[in-house]
């Protein structure tokens, strides 16, 4: 078996190119930089102290066939170099002009091979306060999932179920060969999405003619992991249901579940999570006796971090004991109480509490359970906020996951309100821990509740009947976000809006479930869910598209225009799953409504899904008519390259298969300008390893690498798993026809484990090149060496695959 290649990073002053990740950092910080000047650079930093000549260098960035401006080329590359690197043609750091010949790489560079990381193997969160206990269950059931394939963690809410569940998670990460991988279900609101959040966890797209079950059952078969299934109780029977078919289907697959109640599932085994351990009920707590108790220990380590001056005392030491016997333990209610400790003494919080369980048992001494308990303690802290801090904690519970200052502010202002202190009084909740502050996105802080807190902050919004008209405000907030989503994710700031999307998901699926069910909204929520298909598409969620699309097709008496974009979408679902029957008979009535509205976009639109299901379904002739005819409606369409492009797309396609590859090159190529021209970057990915693999068809190596090396940067930028392994085909396929076999068995390798571990499979516009080039690569290193060399591949880490085509890529060429 060949060694695998090293990972080059470039350093030279306060920056670092990573060859591999294909980018460019300083102090850390990626620094954006086009495909060609990254190409430029790199090649100056491969020849450091050397001239690189601009011959060198339009080869490098244009192949050897040229019919371009080189030298205005080259001159904008280095401008844009120099740019980012604050450097002047007149006293240069890093680039030398050498007049009349080229440019020199000056400055000292330290090349540092490193060996490339492992593939990740978990996306358990990283702890942000300190863990506290629980040495029992960390030593005693690691060994119960040794022997259990399923293990629930049952037990009221905010005993710690979800903290010890990604504890224990952690300590297994080296014991499943492909990890260990979290699912929270606390947001989810609609049964039918479990899988598909599985599924997007995992990194799993569904498949053409699969559902995203079936594809994840298929994708789970053969892996060795822990699945760890997050606040399963609100979806009891949907989880039960999934977590027995993906343990009958995935015999190396082990789960562990956290739920109020345990699933019923054959097999399980459910361990209670305990209380922390609380102090003996003695008349005199000593000092140095409270960290030999869980609960007082977690009561002292969340105190002092609200207030570092804080220190148990003689004096304290008893209160202190005294409140975590109280509140028997549990971890959430302990937190709350030591929150306080900024305004109260242990002594007061001991007697508030007292107070607050007098009035919710009826003044029994007896020890409450343990929901009870929570349910006092939260209702305590509850009762200390102001009137209007209440209205506001109450009000956020409208939010399903996490939002942002701006979201609380337009939902929950207003009033009593003013949206100006939202601000202040979110940060009063976070500083009494009853809000979460979340990760931080686009330069936004996110926030959200601990799941306990959420249900019973939307208990008090239920009891003072503000529920319906915060999700009408909750919807019109990202109905106004993403309506206009329809046009932006085809163009310049697509991937801002997908990743936008992606962090906003569960609040868009709580304002579609409510809109679509709501007599007053539905005509908006048909025209949200139409807007949102390309993001259904783009991240691989044909199921979930076609969940929203079909449900938004059902409102009677939507407006032709909507029901149109909601057809053109739902089509769109279909084609991706390869239905492309329905995609017709969906399309001819979005084409009947466009012509009908005079909406020359949906009617180029519906022509080319009609087109190319057409081309799909083997009707060649009809699909080139439609193509032709949805190129000439959208001169109209308002969306004129990126119509024009797909059409394109269709008509290359059929010149390919009718063998006029001249035809096809010429229309790839208006096909590419286009996308560029419009900043279709994901169509434009999916373009250029189709135009590689014609260009490996006619041996123009060095295009046909530039175009693979620039599909496989969008491809990385949009974290389209398939798109890289079309891409890691391109470069097989280029490494085949240099006589590199053992490289391009390797490749082949990558692509199908990659394809393997998201759902996916090669089309047949990318999978020819295969098909034309595996015998010959299979008899030049004979059947045992090629069958190592695409083992080899196929465990290959993504970061590491893709360095080896770029760099073999390179030394084959």
């Amino acid at each position: 078996m060949s060694t695998s290649p090293a990972r080059l990073t470039y350093r030279f002053g306060e920056f670092e190119v990573d060859m591999a990740a294909f980018e460019m950092r300083r102090k850390e910080h990626r620094i954006s930089l086009a495909r060609q000047p990254m190409d430029l650079l790199l090649l100056l930093l491969e020849h450091r102290q050397e001239l690189v000549s601009r011959e060198d260098m339009a080869k490098r960035l244009w192949g050897a066939e040229v019919f371009t401006d080189t030298d205005a080329g080259i001159h904008t590359a280095i401008l844009k170099i120099r740019q980012v690197l604050g450097d002047s043609h007149e006293s240069p750091r890093f680039v030398e002009t050498v007049p009349g010949r080229g440019y020199r790489f000056i400055a000292p560079v330290e090349v540092v091979p490193q060996l490339l990381p492992a593939t990740r193997h978990h996306n358990l969160p990283a702890e942000l306060t300190s863990f506290v206990g629980r040495r029992k269950e960390l030593l005693e059931w690691p060994r119960v999932l040794a022997t259990s394939r399923l293990l629930s963690l049952t037990g009221a809410g905010g005993v710690g179920k979800t903290r010890l569940a990604v504890r224990l998670a952690c300590g297994l990460v080296n014991d499943f060969a492909d990890g260990v991988w979290l699912v929270d279900l606390a947001p989810l609101l609609v049964p039918d999405l479990v899988a598909q959040t599985i599924a997007t966890a995992l990194g799993v797209r569904e498949g053409p003619q699969k559902s995203v079950r079936d594809t994840l059952l298929d994708v789970l078969r053969d892996r060795e992991l822990l699945l760890v299934l997050d606040n399963c109780e609100h979806l009891i029977a949907s989880c039960a249901e999934l977590v027995e078919a993906l343990l009958r289907e995935a015999p190396a697959l082990r789960i562990l579940a956290t739920s109020r109640e345990a699933l019923g599932v054959s097999g399980e085994t459910v361990c209670r999570v305990p209380s922390l351990s609380v102090p003996e009920a003695l008349a005199s707590v000593p000092v140095e006796a409270l960290v030999e108790s869980d609960a007082t220990r977690l009561f002292i380590e969340r105190a002092s971090a609200v207030d570092p001056a804080f220190k148990p005392t003689t004096d304290n030491s008893d209160a202190i004991a005294r409140i975590c016997r109280r509140l028997d333990g549990i971890p959430l209610a302990i937190e709350l109480a030591a929150a306080r400790v900024v305004v109260l003494t242990p002594a007061q919080i001991e007697a508030r509490l007292q107070d607050r369980f007098r009035l919710l048992t009826g003044g029994a001494r007896t020890a409450v359970a343990r929901q009870r308990t929570l349910e006092a303690t939260v209702d305590w802290s509850y009762e200390l906020l102001s009137d209007i801090e209440r209205q506001l904690l109450s009000r956020l519970s409208v939010f399903p996951a996490a939002w942002t200052l701006e979201a609380a502010e337009h939902v929950c202002g207003g009033d009593g309100i003013n949206e100006k202190d939202v601000l202040d009084l979110l940060s009063r909740l976070v500083s009494k821990s009853l809000v979460v502050v979340d990760i931080e996105f686009a330069g936004e802080r996110r926030y959200r509740f601990l799941e306990t807190v959420r249900q019973y902050a939307r208990e008090r919004l239920v009891q003072a009947g503000a529920v319906d008209r915060l999700r009408e405000r909750h919807f019109e907030f990202f109905y106004n976000e993403f309506r206009g989503a329809l046009p932006v994710l085809r163009h310049h700031h697509q991937l801002a809006c997908l990743r936008r999307l992606r962090i906003e998901q569960e609040n868009v699926r709580a304002a579609l479930e409510w809109a679509l069910t709501s007599s007053a909204l539905a005509e908006k929520g048909v025209e949200l869910a139409g807007a949102l298909f390309w993001f259904w598409t783009k991240c691989g969620l044909y199921e979930e598209g076609q969940l929203w699309l079909e449900q938004a097709l059902a409102v009677v008496h939507a407006a032709r225009g909507l029901r149109a974009r909601a057809l053109i979408g739902l089509a769109h679902m279909h084609t991706f799953r390869g239905r492309h029957v329905e995609v017709v008979a969906l399309a001819t009535e979005a084409l009947s409504l466009g012509r009908a509205e005079g909406d020359a976009w949906v009617v180029s639109f519906a022509l080319s899904v009609k087109a190319l299901a057409a081309c799909e379904l083997g009707d060649h002739k009809q699909a080139a008519a439609l193509a032709m005819e949805a190129r000439d409606s959208a001169n109209a369409g308002g969306d004129e390259d990126v119509q024009h492009a797909h059409a394109l797309l269709i008509l290359a396609t059929i010149a390919v298969l009718n063998g006029d590859h001249d035809r096809a090159q010429q229309l790839y190529d208006e096909s590419i300008e286009r996308c560029r021209r419009a900043g279709e970057a994901w169509g434009l990915s999916v373009l250029l390893s189709v135009a590689a693999g014609l260009r490996i068809f006619r041996q123009d190596f060095d295009q046909a690498r530039a175009l693979a090396s620039e599909a496989m940067s969008l491809c990385q930028e949009f974290e389209d798993p398939r798109g890289i392994a079309w891409s890691l085909e391109v470069f097989a396929g280029l490494l085949a026809a240099g006589g590199c076999a053992d490289a391009a068995a390797r490749l082949w390798g990558a692509s199908d484990g990659l394809l393997a571990t998201v759902g996916g499979s090669l089309v047949p516009t990318i999978g020819w090149i295969r098909d034309r080039y595996i015998e010959p690569v299979k008899t030049s290193l004979g059947g045992g060496a090629f069958d190592a060399a695409h083992a080899d591949g196929r465990a290959m880490p993504v970061l590491e695959a893709i360095a080896l085509a770029r760099q073999q890529t390179l030394l084959c060429g």
